[in-house]
């Protein structure tokens, strides 16, 4: 799952909230990060597209490729098929 301790080179959760979310694969942005939902085993971003939709992509480490603080991104593998639901 998305490490929710602190780290020396992983932000804190607080830290990426309003990070831009892209797809790593394609490059195109999915979104800004707008919380992280760690309520269940599963923690899930919750993500706000820019066509107003928000969308719940699961954080976890398989998916997250990369966290650039200084970009202020988060590049992701998206799911086929995750976006459309």
């Amino acid at each position: 799952s998305f490490p929710t301790r602190r780290s020396s080179d992983l932000p804190s959760v607080a830290q990426i909230i309003g990070y831009t979310v892209i797809d790593a694969d394609t490059e195109q942005t999915i979104g800004k990060l707008k919380a992280v939902d760690n309520a269940t085993i599963n923690t899930l971003f919750l993500v706000d597209t820019p066509d107003g939709q928000e969308v719940l992509i699961p954080a976890t480490g398989d998916l997250v490729t990369t966290i650039d603080s200084q970009r202020q991104l988060i590049a992701m593998h998206i799911p086929e098929g995750l976006l459309g639901l």
